[in-house]
């Protein structure tokens, strides 16, 4: 038994360190959402490492309360996957919805295979499969991991965050052709840090002020300055987000934004009910909001100017991807085969000088590409989180999982009007912050008996069983 503990410790020691290396490298090779580039493979080949690292060095009954149903969800995602690769004969893949114009080019050029893929690209589908790898290893190395382990990669969400939003204002202020822009020269000076997308960088930002409130939850117990400055800090940690949202003039951001600061604040608030807020506190807090509301100014006004655009993009995209959807249903055409299946059945009227990659909405994106069992995937996805929320609030345990709760929901809604989650940094993301909610969410057996004496301690200090 001493060496089964001893051979666990290691274990976990060495999973809490490659759980913040997938988030690093994710945020910083995997900004990029919708165009395939080299850079991407460094979190992949990371992720390999680390499922690999797993498979050899996991010990038995290591995953963590109420992982299955989560595993269930990532295995039928990978199961879709694998059928929209397997080949078809050409009679069963004729008669799918939505190949008229693949076998009208089969016949016009007479070239042309027995058997087909249900994918119209199963190279863009594999390059597509590949994107999602960083996300299942944070998955599979979350639901192994401890409360401390877990802690960690909040962490290295928060720094991650909080470096890109440096990243942005260092870009504002550099201008529009300097090379910090990571991902090529932008036409406007924005804050769009380790992203290709500025309403990415806004969702990052947002995950950040949340990180920073659960590092201040869990932290300030034991750290005098953090349990008697909780509320301050806390509106510091807002007021710096907050502004590098504004410098994004994401509109659907700095919306998700004030949901993301209020859990922050009110949090601390809630935590810090028995103790006294001291005038000089509120003071303080008061003078912050000035100051950042001041040199926020010029952001309030481009994202003003945003919200005033008469002409939307999605506009013209979304009446033509719904007629795409319904067309393909209920198969689909292959996961990363958007930018293919889309242009042939463009509009005259929605035809714009720009190539649509994406839909801009994700969950109707999922629909053209994966059709209802991807949306069947989708709504038990779904149909967890909901269940996770349900045992919070009947849980009455640590506030770590409302942290997570509100992260993935950022995401979530996001998804609803861009595209946050095909980006490997996002993703990976909201693998972690999966983790970290089933573990609030199931406050109990945890470990057994004799292995959660041992972090007893450590758990009480921290803040998760107050």
């Amino acid at each position: 038994m001493p060496l089964e503990r001893g051979e666990s410790a290691r274990f976990e020691q060495r999973a809490a360190i490659a759980a913040p290396a997938l988030v690093g490298s994710s945020f910083l090779f995997g900004g990029q959402s919708v165009e395939p580039m080299f850079v991407q493979s460094i979190p992949q080949a990371v992720a390999v490492l680390v499922i690999a690292f797993l498979c050899v060095s996991a010990p038995r009954a290591s995953l963590a309360r109420g992982a299955k149903p989560m595993l269930a969800i990532a295995g039928a995602m990978l199961a879709l996957i694998l059928i929209q690769l397997l080949p078809l004969p050409y009679g069963i893949w004729s008669a799918l919805p939505g190949r008229d114009v693949a076998i009208a080019t089969l016949q016009a050029t007479r070239i042309g295979t027995p058997w087909h893929a249900l994918s119209e690209d199963p190279g863009a589908t594999v390059q597509s499969a590949l994107t999602l790898l960083p996300a299942l290893a944070m998955l599979l190395t979350g639901l192994m991991l401890d409360r401390q382990g877990l802690r960690r990669v909040i962490l290295a969400i928060l720094v991650c965050a909080g470096a890109s939003l440096l990243l942005g204002w260092l870009q504002m202020l550099a201008g529009t052709q300097s090379a910090l822009y990571v991902y090529g020269d932008q036409h406007e000076r924005l804050s769009i840090g380790l992203f290709s997308n500025r309403n990415h960088q806004a969702d990052a930002l947002c995950l950040g002020v949340l990180m920073a409130g659960a590092l201040l939850y869990a932290l300030s117990p034991r750290v005098e300055i953090l349990r008697q400055r909780g509320v301050l800090i806390a509106s510091l940690a807002a007021a710096l987000f907050g502004l590098g949202v504004l410098s994004t003039a994401s509109r659907t951001g700095a919306a998700l934004f004030i949901p993301s600061a209020a859990v922050a604040i009110i949090v601390t608030l809630i935590d810090a009910r028995a103790r006294k807020i001291t005038p000089r506190n509120l003071a303080a807090i008061a003078i912050i909001a000035v100051v950042f509301a001041a040199l926020g100014w010029a952001g309030f006004d481009q994202l003003l100017s945003r919200f005033q655009a008469s002409v939307d993009l999605r506009d013209t995209i979304w009446p033509d991807a719904w007629y795409l959807a319904k067309s393909v249903w209920p198969v689909g055409t292959g996961f990363g085969t958007f930018d293919q299946v889309y242009p042939p059945i463009e509009s005259l009227a929605g035809v714009t000088p720009l190539f649509i990659n994406a839909a801009h909405e994700d969950y109707l994106q999922l629909a053209i590409e994966g059709g209802a069992p991807a949306l069947l995937i989708l709504l038990a996805f779904f149909g967890w989180f909901m269940l996770q929320l349900v045992r919070l609030v009947r849980g009455h345990g640590g506030m770590t999982g409302w942290f997570a709760a509100t992260g993935i929901f950022v995401l979530l809604v996001h998804s609803a009007t861009d595209y946050p989650l095909r980006t490997e940094a996002l993703s990976t993301a909201l693998a972690a912050l999966c983790a970290v909610l089933n573990m609030a969410a199931h406050q109990t057996s945890r470990r057994p008996t004799t292995q959660k004496r041992v972090l007893e301690p450590v758990l009480t200090t921290a803040g998760y069983s107050r």
